[in-house]
C-alpha cells in the first residue's frame, strides 16, 4: 500500500480503499493466473478516492530497465490520477510516467503493459537511485459490484527487468580485490576485445559502474574504460599497484584454453 497524498492533491487522495493481494474481492476473481493478484478500488460507492500500490526498488546500478505487468479494469473510467508514477527519493515526491486509459480498455479483461523505465526517467530528467518507488494508482468513486457505481483495477504478473552494471576497479583486471602482477594476464587474454565504454571512465582508484561486455571477464580487463582492451590498460595497473578493495563480484582466473569464473 502507498500513501497517495504524495502523488494526488490531498482533497481527493482520501486513502483507505482496497489495496490488497487477494484471490477474490466482492465476489470477483482477481488474478490473471495463479492464486493471487492485486485489487485497487473502493470498499463501497462514495466520494472520489485514490488508491496506490508502491513497489520499492534499487535501480541505481542497472540500465535498460523495463516494467511489464498485466492490468484489468472493472468498468473504470479514465481519470487524471490513474496511472504509473515514479519516485527516486523513497516516495517523498513522484512524477507521472504513464497514463492508464480504462475507458478505452475492454472491461474485466487483462491486457499487457510495458513501460521503459530507463527511457521514462531520462525523459523526465530523473536519476534512477537506490530509493526508487514505482507507484500503481487508481482513482474513482465506485466499488467492485454493479449495484450502482463501479470502478477498480486488478494487477498481476508484475516484472521489472534490466541489465545489472558491474563494479570495476581500474587496474584490478581479474577482479580479485588486489592489483598485482596477475592483472597483466587478462589484458593478453582479451587483447583487442571491444565493448561498451564506461561513462566518466578514469584510472582513479574507485568503483566505476560498467555495462557488461559479451565476455564478463573482458569488462574488467578494460582497465581504463575506453571500450577496448589494449596496451593503454596496463597503465592503471601501475598507477594502482597493490591497491585493494573489500568486495568483488567474482574472481576471474586464467585457464589454459580460455577464460573461466
Amino acid at each position: 500500500w502507498g500513501d497517495p497524498t504524495t502523488s494526488t492533491p490531498p482533497g481527493i487522495a482520501k486513502p483507505g480503499g482496497i489495496v490488497q493481494v487477494v484471490s477474490t474481492v466482492q465476489g470477483l476473481n482477481v488474478p490473471r493466473q495463479g492464486e493471487f493478484g492485486v485489487a485497487l478500488g473502493r470498499r463501497v460507492d462514495g466520494g472520489v478516492t485514490t488508491n496506490a500500490l508502491d513497489l520499492h526498488l534499487n535501480l541505481s546500478h542497472a540500465i535498460g530497465i523495463t516494467l511489464n505487468f498485466r492490468i484489468a479494469d472493472f468498468f473504470d473510467e479514465t481519470e487524471a490520477f490513474d496511472g504509473v508514477w515514479l519516485s527516486n527519493d523513497g516516495g517523498a515526491s513522484f512524477v507521472k510516467i504513464f497514463q492508464f486509459d480504462p475507458t478505452g480498455w475492454p472491461n474485466n479483461s487483462y491486457q499487457e503493459i510495458t513501460i521503459g523505465l530507463s527511457d521514462s526517467a531520462a525523459s523526465q530528467n530523473i536519476e534512477l537511485t537506490d530509493l526508487c518507488v514505482i507507484r500503481f494508482q487508481q482513482n474513482g468513486t465506485g466499488d467492485f459490484n454493479t449495484n450502482s457505481d463501479e470502478d477498480g483495477f486488478f494487477i498481476d504478473d508484475v516484472e521489472v527487468t534490466g541489465t545489472a552494471l558491474l563494479s570495476v576497479w581500474p587496474g584490478d583486471t581479474n577482479n580479485s580485490g588486489l592489483v598485482d602482477q596477475a592483472d597483466v594476464l587478462p589484458i593478453g587474454m582479451f587483447w583487442q576485445r571491444t565493448g561498451p565504454a564506461r561513462q566518466n571512465a578514469s584510472s582513479v582508484w574507485q568503483a566505476q559502474m560498467a555495462e557488461p561486455w559479451d565476455s564478463l571477464a573482458a569488462t574488467y580487463a578494460d582497465a581504463n574504460g575506453d571500450g577496448v582492451v589494449d596496451a593503454v590498460d596496463i597503465l592503471p595497473i601501475g598507477l594502482n599497484w597493490n591497491m585493494t578493495h573489500a568486495s568483488s563480484e567474482a574472481q576471474f582466473v586464467a585457464k589454459r584454453g580460455g577464460e573461466s569464473l
